[in-house]
C-alpha cells in the first residue's frame, strides 16, 4: 500500500474483510489529502485519497507508563496556527478557566506552535524518582486568538521503580 510516497506494508496493515483495511498511517508533513494506492496480486486499486485534517479539541497521546530514569514522551495534536502549551501535575484535579477545565497546580512543560501538520511533541528527559508509584498527569492546551481555544483530555502516565 502506499499512502502518499510512503510505502505501508507487513505488521501495518490488518485486514479486517475484502473491503476493509485497518492502517498506520504515516505522520503526516503537512494538513491535506494524499492519494492511497493497494497492491495486491490482482493489481493497483484505483487511486484513494486521505485526508489528515485538524483536531479540535486537541489530542493528547501519553504512555501507559515508564520506569523512572527514562524518558517519557508525549504527542500531541490540534489546528494549525495553534500555540500548544503542555502541563504537567502530580495532581490529575482541574480548575475551570473559562469554559475549559485546566489541569490544577500544573508546570508548564513545554509551549511551542504547531508544525505543518498541526503536530507537537515534547520529551522529558527522565520521570522524576519523586514521582515512583505516583501518576503523572498531563493536558495540552491550545490557544489561538489571544485566549485559550481547546484542552485536551488529562492523561496519566504511572511511573513505575
Amino acid at each position: 500500500m502506499e499512502v502518499g510516497n510512503t510505502l505501508v506494508s507487513g505488521s501495518q496493515i490488518l485486514i479486517l474483510n475484502d473491503e476493509t483495511l485497518m492502517v498506520a498511517v504515516p505522520v503526516p508533513t503537512a494538513l491535506g489529502s494524499v492519494p492511497v494506492v493497494v497492491h495486491t496480486a490482482a493489481g493497483r486499486s484505483n487511486i484513494g485519497e486521505l485526508v489528515y485534517g485538524p483536531n479540535n479539541p486537541p489530542i493528547l497521546q501519553s504512555p501507559y507508563s515508564v520506569p523512572v530514569g527514562k524518558p517519557v514522551k508525549w504527542t500531541y495534536g490540534g489546528d494549525v496556527g495553534n500555540m500548544a502549551v503542555l502541563l504537567l501535575s502530580a495532581s490529575g484535579e482541574t480548575d475551570s478557566a473559562g469554559a475549559h477545565d485546566v489541569l490544577a497546580d500544573a508546570v508548564i512543560a513545554h509551549s511551542a506552535s504547531l508544525n505543518a501538520a498541526a503536530l507537537g511533541r515534547y520529551t522529558l528527559p527522565t520521570a522524576p524518582a519523586s514521582l515512583v508509584g505516583m501518576q503523572l498527569f498531563a493536558q495540552v492546551v491550545m490557544f489561538a486568538g489571544g485566549g485559550i481555544d481547546a484542552v485536551s483530555s488529562v492523561r496519566a502516565t504511572n511511573v513505575l521503580p
